[in-house]
C-alpha cells in the first residue's frame, strides 16, 4: 500500500511540478517501516523496499532536478540503514547487506549525475556537493563497518571506489566534456583520493583521519571552484576532525616496514591535505571572501606541523640514540629543501619562507648534541654525511631564496650560519685534539679559543676578496656575526686564566706555553678586529663604542699578564694555582708588584710619546694601586728577600717614570676618560 501511495504521489508530483507532494510521499514511504516495526522483520525486505523507493527518486530525477528531494532520500536511506546496522548487523549478514549498500551508492551517484545534467543552461556545471562528496564519505564509513573482519577488506574497497570514480569521470568527459566539466573534475578528485587511500589502508592505517582529511581537501577545492563558502568551511572542519581522529587513535607499536605503514602514511595524508588546501586557497585568494583570505597561513602551518611530526615520530619509532638525531636532521634538511623549491616554483612565498626555519632548527640540534655523550663530536657516525649535507642545503636555500625571503631573515641568517659553522668546527677540532692527546684537557680547551680567534682575525680581511656570501654580505658577517664571536672570545680569554695551563707532555715555558700562546693570539685577534670596527660603516647601535672596546681589551691583556706570572710561580715555584695559594705566596706578590709598576711605566711612556693624557692618567692610577699594595700587602712580610727586592725595583721604576714620562700637556679637544 505504501509503495503504491509513494508511486502515485511521485507521478502526480512530476506532472504537477509539486516538490512538496514528492517530499511528503517519500518521507511517508521511508518512515512507514520504522513507525510500524516490531524489531523482528527481515532486513532484506526492508532494504528491498527502500531500493524501490530510491528507484522512484531516481526516476523523478530523470524529469526534475529537485535537490531537496534527493538529499531527503539520501538522508533517510543512510541514516536508517546506519541505525539498523548499529543495532542488528552481524558478520553473517554481510552477503545480504553488501549488495544493498552498493545499490544505494550507485543510486545516489546516478542521481547526482542527473541533477548536474538537468540544470538550466545558466546553471550548467552546477554540482550538488552534498551528494557528490557526502555519498562516498558515508558509504565508505558503512563499508568499513561491514568489512572490518576481512584482512585488507577496506583497502580493496578504497581501490575499487577509486577505480569506479576514475572510470566514471573518464566516461563523463568523453560524452559531455563541457557541460559536465565540474562534476567530472569532482569525480576525478574522488577517484584519486580513494585510490591513494588504498595504500595506507592496506598497511593498516588510520582510515578515518585519512579519508576525512583528503575529502576535506577535495571539498575546499570544489568550494573554491563553485564559489560556495559553506563547502570550503566544511572541508576545513573535516580536516580538523581528521587530525583529531588520528591523534585520538594514537601510534601503535612499530610495524615491520618503516615509512610504508598505515600510521605514517595516514599522518602524511593529513599533512598533504592541509598543504594542498593552503596552496589552493592562496592561489585563488581573489575568489574568497575577505575573512577567508588569512586562512591559508594557518593551514600551511597545520600541514607543516603534521609533516614534521609524522617524520619525527617515524624516526623515533625505528631508530635510537645518535642515529635517530642524525636521521631527524637529514629529514629536516630534505623537508626544507623541498619546501624552498616548491615555494619558488609555485610562487608561494609563505612556503618558501617556511624553509628559513631550517637553520634555527640546525642550531637547536647542535646545541642539543653539545652536552650529550651519545654525540662525542659532530662528524661521528652518520653525522659525517648529515651535517655537511644539512649545511650545504641551508646555504643553497639562502642562495636561491635571497630575493624571496624577507630582508630581515636574510640579514640574520648569515651570522647565525656563521655561529653554527664555528660551533661545529670547534667541537670537531677539540675532539680530535683530545683523541690525539688523551689525559691533557688543556689542549682540547685551546680549540675553543683557536677557531673563533682565527675567524675573528681573518674573516673580515678575506671577506672583501671572496665570492658569495662573504663579499656581498660583508656587514652581516664582519659586524653582526663577529661581535658575538668577539664577546665570546674575550670571555674565553678571561676564563682560560683560571686554568694552570699544563701542556703535558711538554714542560711549561712562560709565553711559549700552548695556552699562553692561545690567549695571546686571541687578544691580538681582538685588537685587530677592534681597529677595523672603529672605521667600519654602519656600526650597529648595540655594538660597544671603540673606546669601550679598547678599554676592555686593555683589561683583558692586563689579566693575561698577571696569569703569566701566576703560572710561572705555580710551575717554577711550586705554589698551588689557587687564589689562596697565590695570595700567601711571597714570590707571587713581589712579582705582581713589579709587573704592575712595569705596566704603569709602559703606559706613561706611551702617553708621553703620543702626548695623550688619558693613557698617562691610567698608568698613574695603576702605579698608585701598586704602591698601595706594597704598603698594605707586601710590607706585612718585611724581612723576606722577595719583598725587599719588590720595594727596591718599584722605587727605581718610579724614579724612571718621574724622569722620562712626566705628565704631557693637555691637547685641545682631548677628553679624559
Amino acid at each position: 500500500v505504501m509503495l503504491a501511495l509513494v508511486l502515485c504521489s511521485g507521478v502526480l508530483a512530476v506532472l504537477q511540478e509539486a516538490l512538496a507532494l514528492a517530499l511528503f510521499g517519500s518521507a511517508g514511504g521511508f518512515l512507514a517501516p520504522v513507525l510500524t516495526s516490531t524489531g523482528g522483520g527481515s532486513h532484506v525486505l526492508l532494504f528491498s523496499y527502500y531500493a524501490l523507493l530510491n528507484a522512484g527518486i531516481l526516476g523523478i530525477s530523470w524529469f526534475r532536478a529537485w535537490r531537496v528531494l534527493n538529499l531527503a532520500g539520501f538522508l533517510f536511506t543512510f541514516v536508517i540503514g546506519s541505525a539498523w546496522g548499529y543495532q542488528y548487523y552481524r558478520p553473517e549478514h554481510f552477503a545480504t547487506t553488501e549488495p544493498f549498500l552498493l545499490l544505494f551508492f550507485l543510486f545516489y551517484v546516478a542521481i547526482a549525475i542527473l541533477f548536474a545534467y538537468r540544470q538550466e543552461p545558466r546553471l550548467t556545471g552546477y554540482v550538488d556537493g552534498g551528494l557528490v562528496f557526502g555519498v562516498p564519505l558515508v558509504a565508505f564509513g558503512l563499508q568499513a563497518a561491514l568489512v572490518r573482519d576481512y584482512e585488507y577488506g577496506l583497502a580493496w574497497s578504497a581501490l575499487a571506489l577509486g577505480g569506479f570514480y576514475l572510470g566514471t569521470a573518464t566516461l563523463l568527459w568523453r560524452r559531455s566534456a563541457t557541460q559536465m566539466r565540474l562534476l567530472t573534475e569532482s569525480f576525478l578528485a574522488l577517484g584519486v583520493v580513494f585510490a591513494s587511500l588504498a595504500i595506507p589502508l592496506a598497511l593498516d592505517g588510520r582510515w578515518t583521519a585519512s579519508a576525512w582529511s583528503l575529502e576535506g581537501a577535495a571539498l575546499v577545492w570544489i568550494g573554491v571552484r563553485q564559489g560556495r563558502w559553506p563547502a570550503r568551511a566544511f572541508g576545513l572542519l573535516l580536516q580538523l576532525g581528521g587530525g583529531i581522529a588520528f591523534l585520538s587513535a594514537g601510534y601503535r607499536a612499530a610495524p615491520a616496514l618503516p615509512v610504508l605503514n598505515g600510521d605514517y602514511l595516514g599522518a602524511l595524508a593529513v599533512a598533504l591535505a592541509g598543504l594542498f588546501s593552503a596552496w589552493y586557497l592562496q592561489a585563488r585568494r581573489e575568489d574568497l571572501l575577505a575573512p577567508e583570505r588569512p586562512v591559508s597561513l594557518p593551514l600551511l602551518i597545520w600541514g607543516l606541523l603534521w609533516w614534521v611530526w609524522a617524520g619525527w615520530s617515524e624516526v623515533d619509532r625505528y631508530l635510537v640514540g645518535a642515529d635517530a638525531g642524525h636521521a631527524l636532521l637529514a629529514f629536516l634538511a630534505f623537508s626544507a629543501f623541498a619546501a624552498g623549491l616548491l615555494g619558488q616554483w609555485l610562487d608561494w612565498r609563505a612556503l618558501a619562507g617556511a624553509a628559513a626555519t631550517l637553520l634555527p632548527l640546525l642550531v637547536l640540534g647542535a646545541l642539543r648534541q653539545l652536552g650529550d655523550q651519545r654525540y662525542p663530536h659532530p662528524l661521528d657516525g652518520w653525522g659525517g654525511p648529515v651535517w655537511p649535507l644539512a649545511l650545504a642545503v641551508s646555504y643553497r636555500l639562502l642562495w636561491r631564496l635571497e630575493g624571496v625571503w624577507p630582508p630581515w631573515v636574510v640579514r640574520y641568517w648569515h651570522p647565525l650560519g656563521l655561529w653554527l659553522l664555528l660551533l661545529l668546527v670547534t667541537r670537531e677540532l677539540g675532539w680530535w685534539i683530545g683523541w690525539a692527546l688523551p689525559g691533557a684537557p688543556t689542549w682540547r680547551y685551546i680549540a675553543w679559543g683557536l677557531v673563533p680567534g682565527l675567524a675573528l682575525a681573518f674573516l673580515w680581511r678575506m671577506a672583501p676578496s671572496m665570492a658569495w656570501p662573504l663579499r656581498k654580505h660583508l656587514y652581516e658577517y664582519a659586524v653582526l656575526g663577529l661581535v658575538p664571536v668577539a664577546l665570546y672570545l674575550y670571555l674565553w680569554t678571561l676564563s682560560a686564566s683560571a686554568l694552570p695551563g699544563a701542556a703535558d707532555p711538554l714542560p711549561y715555558v712562560p709565553l711559549l706555553s700552548p695556552l699562553d700562546l692561545a690567549q695571546g693570539f686571541a687578544l691580538l685577534a681582538l685588537g685587530q678586529w677592534c681597529r677595523w670596527l672603529t672605521t667600519a660603516p654602519d656600526r650597529p647601535l648595540w655594538c660597544p663604542a671603540p673606546r669601550v672596546c679598547w678599554a676592555l681589551l686593555a683589561a683583558g691583556g692586563f689579566v693575561w699578564l698577571n696569569t703569566l706570572v701566576a703560572r710561572t710561580v705555580h710551575f717554577w715555584g711550586g705554589v698551588g694555582y689557587s687564589l689562596e695559594g697565590l695570595h700567601h705566596s711571597v714570590v707571587f706578590q713581589a712579582a705582581v708588584s713589579i709587573l704592575w709598576t712595569c705596566a704603569a711605566l709602559a703606559l706613561m711612556l706611551l702617553a708621553h710619546w703620543l702626548r695623550r693624557r688619558a693613557p698617562w692618567l691610567a698608568g698613574a692610577g695603576l702605579l698608585t694601586v701598586a704602591v698601595l699594595k706594597l704598603f698594605l700587602v707586601d710590607l706585612s712580610g718585611i724581612g723576606t728577600l722577595a719583598r725587599i727586592v719588590s720595594f727596591l725595583v718599584v722605587g727605581g721604576l718610579m724614579l724612571v717614570i718621574g724622569y722620562y714620562a712626566p705628565l704631557p700637556p693637555k691637547q685641545s679637544g682631548e677628553q679624559l676618560p
